[in-house]
């Protein structure tokens, strides 16, 4: 029993240690042909040792929570999908993927985290990782502006766009706003109900909430400000829920101060994202910036008809057809064909065009290539991992495949009705159940700490699934740390160990 004892505290320690590196998707990574991250080897390995626990221990059942079938629906159709891949290996490194997500993350955190005092560790562990997050985010943004070292990508830094595009250790900005709503929606809903979690006061979940709102601007993701506008949205219907319920009238006289607080902050925050780039814009004489950089626009015709912006590079490339040197000091650039010089154009709007052309147009290209892969096959799909195979062939790094940029239409095209439906069952299962349960907590008035739980998951899910919609990696380690603690929440708010 003793044993037993220790080797559930170890698997809960690894479990904590696998959310503290979640952000890290772009470092403490290996790289073999595919990147391996270290969360997910925290993870896999957690999973054995729970695994040893229950085949050599004595342990409770192991619980499946409301999702339990359709994620394992899901997981089992994914796989036969591997049928009709044209690309094998990537299909199978994607299940894989999807394997340590859904059994090595979910089912692992529902089976582990059974007590509210884990559960209130596990959050107050994911608030303070995203604290850390934003304050690398918010050293970034202008760490770029003064040419010092900030771990930005090129292709987001400021020279090339007229602003950096912050995405902290994640590989992209739109990650990074993933990340960073689950943090925005518990910090309003533990403001809005005054309601503490270990390490966290109510003046440390204020400024976790600002950093949070400030850096989701600076990654500039459209996305990301949709899930905002969902946040928003959704706090809004429930309190003119609570107000039309009279039951509840004494809890909005109890939340008007915290609510007006969080609306302030919230304004702050957005605010903020002007000056910011204001101060950015002065930094510039600070820093001796004389890193010039000589970009090469390529302009595929082919690539264009396909929606598809020109691509961007930081070296001469003899397949160019228009060459531009872009100074960050320089307003405007000069194209040259090879007829000889062509217009000026503003360089600003330069830029602007081509962001906008591929969040747009190469969008909407995606989505409707999606549309015709899943009518080739409408069962079963094309296979996981296997959209970017067939529209940009194969031998291409999986890192660097093409994808549809909606998560919905991506699982549609891979994996079919079949995979859809089970996708579709457990989102509408899970927010079923949050939804339920935040009623309940509301009912009984001794429980307004779950009222700001279940709101604060009800927040996260909606924006992250709303940003689902302009970008697709259902494989992203905290999308199911947010369906496991949720989860967690439900059964421990239940009080049931097993079904």
């Amino acid at each position: 029993m003793k044993e037993n004892t220790k080797l559930e505290q170890f698997i809960t320690n690894l479990i904590l240690i696998a959310i503290i590196l979640c952000p890290f998707t772009a470092r403490l990574t290996i790289e073999t042909g595919f990147t391996i991250k270290m969360s997910e080897i925290v993870l896999i390995t957690a999973f054995i040792f729970w695994l040893i626990k229950i085949i050599f221990f004595k342990s409770d059942p192991i619980y499946f929570g409301p999702m339990g079938l359709p994620l394992i629906g899901f997981l089992i159709t994914a796989g036969l999908s591997l049928t009709k891949a044209v690309d094998l290996k990537s299909g199978v490194l994607i299940w894989c993927w999807t394997f340590v997500c859904i059994m090595g993350c979910y089912f692992l955190l529902i089976n582990s985290v059974t007590n509210l005092r884990l559960l209130k560790t596990a959050i107050s562990v994911l608030l303070l990782t995203s604290l850390s997050s934003a304050l690398f985010a918010f050293y970034q943004f202008f760490a770029d502006y003064v040419a010092l070292p900030s771990g930005i990508w090129e292709r987001y830094r400021y020279p090339l766009l007229g602003y950096p595009r912050v995405h902290a250790a994640f590989l992209e900005p739109q990650y990074f706003a993933h990340f960073i709503l689950i943090s925005i929606a518990f910090t309003t809903a533990f403001f809005i109900f005054k309601t503490n979690i270990p390490f966290f006061t109510s003046k440390l979940t204020a400024v976790t909430l600002f950093l949070s709102l400030l850096t989701l601007n600076f990654t500039f993701s459209r996305g990301g400000w949709l899930g905002l506008g969902s946040i928003i949205v959704i706090t809004v219907l429930f309190f003119i829920t609570l107000f039309l319920n009279k039951r509840h009238k004494s809890l909005l006289l109890e939340t008007k101060k915290p609510l007006a607080g969080t609306c302030i902050i919230f304004a702050s925050a957005m605010i903020m994202l002007i000056p910011s780039l204001f101060l950015g814009s002065q930094l510039l004489t600070l820093g001796n910036r004389i890193d010039q950089y000589s970009v090469n626009y390529i302009w595929n015709k082919k690539t264009t008809e396909q929606g598809l912006i020109g691509k961007l590079e930081t070296e001469t490339t003899k397949s160019a057809k228009k060459k531009v040197s872009v100074n960050p000091t320089i307003t405007n650039l000069q194209t040259a064909t090879e007829d000889g010089l062509g217009e000026e154009i503003p360089l600003l709007k330069f830029i602007s065009d081509r962001l906008s052309f591929i969040a747009s147009v190469g969008r909407f290209h995606h989505w409707r290539t999606a549309v015709k892969l899943f009518k080739r096959n409408p069962w079963l799909g094309v296979g996981i991992g296997n959209y970017g195979p067939l529209t940009q062939g194969e031998g291409i790094p999986i890192g660097e495949y093409n994808v549809a940029n909606n998560q919905p239409l991506s699982i549609l095209a891979e994996t079919g009705l079949i995979g859809f439906f089970f996708y579709g069952w457990f989102n509408i299962a899970f927010l079923v159940v949050i939804i339920k349960n935040l009623y309940q907590s509301l009912i009984d008035r001794d429980n307004y700490w779950w009222s700001s739980f279940f709101l604060g998951t009800l927040l996260a899910f909606t924006a992250l699934s709303v940003q689902y919609l302009l970008f697709s990696t259902i494989n992203i380690i905290h999308f199911w740390i947010l369906l496991a603690l949720g989860t967690c929440g439900h059964q421990i708010f239940h009080k049931k160990s097993a079904v």
